[in-house]
């Protein structure tokens, strides 16, 4: 099954190789599957840049929606009987608690019981895909781009790291901030140390644990490289990344559409040119990527890469959007 937005009518539509279309519904800003695909959750926001959006989980099987209430950003916890979101405060909340600030919580939705859960302040919740892990912003929401803020993993007291992007704005950018396949690992972006409010400011990727130590992979890579080939850009767009299933490779875009893939067992980083949102097939053998343009483009050129060479590239077209599918899918049918 794969959820899509239908370009005519504005709806998200589910399509099934043993079914009709079927709508779910209009005006969704982000819809995401569990992890055992029974269920879809997603985010509709009745008006363009209306907070706080209502959030729903379709179960598949039943047809049953649940409304969550205004709550943005639902991400699956592994075990797809949880979702972690960022609770808004509701209009008659905000006159109720004026002149003071807007309030963002961060709770956990249970799917047996349909209860939430209140953690505390804070915003950006993501759960690693797998264990039990969560990256998230003791911060509340924002419409203000703070230059950076920190981001936590694990439970709070934990050590915190300094971070750049639309995380410190609140929002759950699972792409700008990446778990490892294996749930260990966080991927993100950040001033390099010393640099902080230097012009220009020098940022960097950076890789941590749960428990608070950098990545040695990525230590040893830093080690070997030049020092200017760590740099990268936050701005005009946003940075993208994908581990590869192995853990072995991170290819990431930065706000200039740079496209690098780090190789941590190499200690080595590939540079490839101009391209955006590289995702690796399941398998780890190809590296899908659209050529860099404007964010409001529609259609760009789409390549997949086996390999590092130039020649190593198949060109497949002008494309809105690609997800990969995993090989099973293919294997039963068209």
């Amino acid at each position: 099954m794969v959820a899509g937005w239908s370009s005519v009518s504005g709806e998200l539509v589910l399509l099934s190789s043993h079914g009709e279309p079927r709508a779910v519904a209009k005006r969704v800003r982000t819809a995401r599957f569990s992890p055992d695909g029974s269920a879809l959750a997603y985010e509709v926001s009745e008006k363009a840049g209306a907070v706080p959006a209502t959030s729903y989980v379709l179960e598949l099987a039943t047809g049953k929606v649940t409304e969550l209430g205004p709550l943005a950003d639902p991400l699956w916890e592994a075990d797809s009987k949880h979702l972690r979101a960022t609770r808004l405060p509701t209009a008659d909340e905000e006159r109720a608690a004026a002149p003071g600030p807007w309030t963002s919580l961060r709770v956990r939705w249970n799917r047996e019981s349909s209860t939430v859960e209140t953690y505390g302040r804070g915003s950006a919740q993501i759960p690693a895909p797998t264990g039990t892990s969560v990256a998230w912003s003791a911060d509340q929401r924002t419409t203000v781009a703070p230059s950076h803020c920190v981001v936590l993993l694990g439970r709070s007291g934990m050590v915190p790291h300094a971070i750049v992007g639309p995380f410190c704005m609140g929002y759950a950018d699972d792409r700008g901030v990446r778990w490892s396949p294996d749930g260990k690992w966080l991927a993100f972006p950040r001033a390099a140390p010393g640099a902080r409010g230097t012009k220009p400011e020098v940022f960097i990727v950076d890789v941590v644990s749960v428990e608070g130590g950098r990545f040695p992979a990525l230590s040893a890579l830093d080690s070997r490289v030049k020092a200017e080939q760590l740099g990268i850009a936050t701005a005009p767009g946003s940075v993208w990344f994908d581990w590869s299933p192995s853990g072995r490779f991170l290819a990431m875009h930065d706000g200039a559409s740079n496209l690098r893939v780090y190789d941590f067992v190499a200690q080595a980083i590939a540079f490839l040119g101009k391209g955006q949102r590289p995702l690796w097939s399941p398998g780890g053998a190809y590296l899908f990527i659209v050529e860099a343009s404007s964010q409001d483009a529609e259609v760009a050129g789409a390549s997949v890469l086996f390999g590092a060479a130039p020649t190593a590239r198949i060109e497949i077209g002008r494309v809105r959007d690609a997800r990969w599918l995993p090989a099973q899918s293919c294997a039963s049918g068209p």
